[in-house]
């Protein structure tokens, strides 16, 4: 297999953009754009995942992570180029109080995400009350066990921060600039989420501005990571 990890090793920098994104994203972006001239129709009913549907998205998150892992590494990328390393300033510090660290900057995403979020839906509930009801439906079919859907809050950001933010942010904003690598980063979050609809697809915008300059300032991943499984949890957890 040399002719594979040299060929792997001479592709270009965009080459190596264009097949992370196509492995990662491409079928998602596909069925997204496609669904989302449906969501337009008054009428749409948007469908509700089943415990079979996330765990089926478990399993290619966890096969494309296995694919691109070993293509990344046979072109020289590492834990800690990701940020997936966790590093801490050269100053001693506890265990709890690394942990207490990382957990105020979760809180902390969480909140500048959330902020905006809120005031586009307190608009557009004004504006378009009737796509505000179509977007309450609920999320996920009844009956769907908490396993699951931890596995889900857990591989998901894992899967997406990891290629959407850290990848995508480390590898254009040293030669575009940050600002570029952020909105492209937002972007590509952006489409394929739209088969949420416009008006939960538009919430996705701060959020990827949000955790794509926290990223581009601070190199760390963890802290996104665990603010994407907040919102996957919340969004996926409804108590009967």
């Amino acid at each position: 297999m040399r002719w594979l990890d040299a060929w792997i090793r001479s592709l270009s920098a965009g080459a190596e953009i264009a097949i992370v994104v196509c492995v990662a994203f491409g079928w998602f972006i596909v069925g997204s754009l496609w669904a989302f001239g449906d969501t337009l129709a008054p009428s749409y009913q948007f469908p509700s995942f089943t415990e079979r549907d996330l765990g089926e998205l478990v399993l290619q998150e966890i096969a494309s992570l296995v694919v691109l892992g070993w293509f990344l590494w046979r072109r020289g990328w590492t834990l800690r180029l990701l940020g997936v390393v966790w590093t801490e300033r050269p100053v001693k510090r506890s265990l709890a109080l690394a942990i207490g660290h990382q957990a105020l900057w979760t809180v902390a995403l969480i909140l500048c995400a959330m902020v905006p979020v809120a005031l586009i839906y307190a608009v557009l509930a004004q504006v378009v009350p009737e796509s505000m009801a179509a977007t309450a439906a609920p999320f996920v079919a009844p009956g769907i066990g908490l396993g699951a859907i931890l596995a889900v809050s857990v591989v998901n950001p894992i899967f997406e921060e990891l290629f959407v933010c850290s990848y995508l942010v480390s590898r254009l904003a040293p030669r575009y600039g940050a600002w570029t690598a952020i909105h492209v980063s937002t972007a590509i979050r952006l489409t394929y989420h739209l088969y949420q609809g416009p008006i939960a697809a538009l919430s996705i915008v701060p959020v990827g501005l949000v955790f794509a300059y926290w990223y581009v300032q601070r190199k760390q991943l963890w802290p996104v990571i665990a603010a994407h499984a907040y919102f996957d949890f919340t969004a996926l957890y409804a108590p009967a």
